[in-house]
């Protein structure tokens, strides 16, 4: 990431490239200059799925391996540094390819 970051905007842009570098999602994005009520059937449109004011609560995503499972069982709605730190090289298949996943329907 650049040192020189000037605003929040900037911060979470540069983390969002990092994350899909690191999970291996190799897909070309844009931003919008304005708001835009409804797009084309070309377009996916992911702002209902990200909604800050809602949690996640109706996402019904499988278990994976957590450091400490074995104590304390599987620890839901972590973040997805959690899931790239235990699953390595196998977090993009469970983001892709898991049942009931956010992102099953999407191709990366």
């Amino acid at each position: 990431m650049q040192q020189n970051i000037a605003t929040l905007f900037e911060y979470n842009m540069q983390l969002f490239d990092l994350l899909l570098k690191l999970f291996g999602i190799e897909k070309q994005y844009t931003l919008t200059s304005e708001y835009t009520a409804l797009y084309d059937k070309e377009t996916k449109d992911f702002r209902q799925n990200l909604n800050s004011k809602q949690y996640f609560t109706n996402y019904n995503l499988p278990p994976y391996r957590q450091v400490f499972s074995d104590r304390l069982g599987f620890i839901p709605n972590m973040s997805c540094i959690d899931l790239l730190f235990n699953e390595g090289k196998f977090a993009k298949e469970y983001l892709t390819t898991k049942k009931n996943c956010i992102f099953a329907d999407y191709s990366f």
